[in-house]
């Protein structure tokens, strides 16, 4: 199966392949990855999914993860990368006159802004034609370079398929509320229990401890 790179959010990362398995379910969307090559410290993970599709579906309500990104490509260099990617030219066809953006993220460091420019020049010999937009772009190219203090860089690159629902972690955010109470539940660990329950509309959902209500209402 085609592979994707999961990039989660950097925090609860006891509770993140809990939340990845439990949308499996609730999409009926089949993953495959290995465990082992899970690490709590990094907030990447290479998954196989049938489809770019159905990937999308599977972190649309997600909210300890970002993105998923097609996977194109990674290593310690970007020749590396550009190696690998040129493996795959026929791919590049389908977004050659396509409208299209890059974006470059760091963990574990900060990019200036003329460091982002010259990794998006590196991939030039893509040789996309399409115009640029920042907005809704019809491709979205994705490139992280991963420090942390014991290893070299690793450098992964791809196209954003789907984006998670930590947009909802504002819209519910408790400082929004009228009341609250001391054991008020913020709005990210709710919807995280709310989707590790699988709830879904025409569920019925009981909180034995509603208090506030934070869980229901989220």
């Amino acid at each position: 199966m085609p592979k994707f790179i999961v990039y989660f959010a950097q925090l609860h990362e006891d509770f993140r392949l809990p939340e990845l398995d439990a949308l499996s379910k609730l999409e009926n969307v089949r993953v495959e990855y290995d465990p082992h090559s899970y690490i709590r410290s990094s907030p990447f993970l290479v998954v196989e999914i049938s489809s770019s599709e159905q990937a999308a579906k599977l972190v649309r309500r997600a909210i300890l993860i970002r993105s998923i990104i097609e996977y194109w490509g990674s290593g310690r260099t970007y020749s590396d990368v550009y190696s690998e990617v040129k493996h795959e030219q026929e791919r590049w066809a389908l977004y050659k006159t396509s409208s299209f953006k890059f974006t470059v993220d760091a963990f574990g460091k900060s990019l200036t802004q003329e460091e982002k420019v010259r990794v998006i020049n590196g991939f030039s010999f893509l040789e996309f034609t399409g115009p640029i937009r920042m907005r809704n772009a019809q491709a979205e190219f994705f490139v992280c370079e991963e420090y942390d203090e014991t290893r070299d860089p690793k450098i992964w690159f791809g196209r954003v398929v789907g984006t998670g629902s930590r947009d909802l972690i504002d819209r519910f955010d408790v400082k929004k509320r009228k009341y609250l109470g001391n054991t008020t539940m913020d709005a990210e660990l709710s919807l995280l229990m709310a989707n590790q329950a699988q709830a879904q509309n025409g569920m019925f959902v009981y909180d034995p401890f509603v208090g506030t209500g934070s869980f229901l209402l989220t």
